[in-house]
């Protein structure tokens, strides 16, 4: 019985993981291009940004399942668990910011350098929580 439980709330992390690090993204684009005063270095609409992070996050979530946030461990504390989810997060961030540094086009992923730092700082939060 307790196996189940154990697969059955690693199963749900995933879709819940993967919502906690789209709201990430969504309030870090609204804080930055529509809260804040100062223009943005390369405007980016709120439908493209979305699309962009959508297809990033599958990439996210794999990072995520290396860091071995998704085992049937019982053993796992709180701290270690935030240890975790703390360099899986840190590593997605590394990852866009790689593609962004890579990407052939001149249209960069984010409207400003800012974005992922709040979405690094809401993510983690936000995947904590969930």
């Amino acid at each position: 019985m307790r196996k189940r439980s154990e697969l059955f709330f690693s199963f749900i992390l995933v879709p819940l993981d993967f919502i906690a690090l789209v709201s990430a993204f969504v309030v870090a684009y609204i804080i930055r291009v529509k809260l804040d005063g100062r223009p943005v270095a390369h405007p980016i609409s709120a439908i493209i940004f979305l699309k962009i992070s959508l297809l990033v996050l599958p990439i996210w979530i794999l990072i995520f399942a290396l860091s071995g946030l998704y085992n049937l461990s019982n053993l796992r504390g709180r701290f270690s668990e935030l240890g975790k989810v703390f360099i899986a997060v840190s590593g997605g961030v590394m990852v866009l910011i790689l593609l962004d540094f890579l990407s052939s086009t001149n249209q960069p992923l984010f409207p400003s350098k800012s974005v992922p730092i709040y979405a690094y700082g809401f993510g983690v939060v936000f995947v904590v929580f969930a």
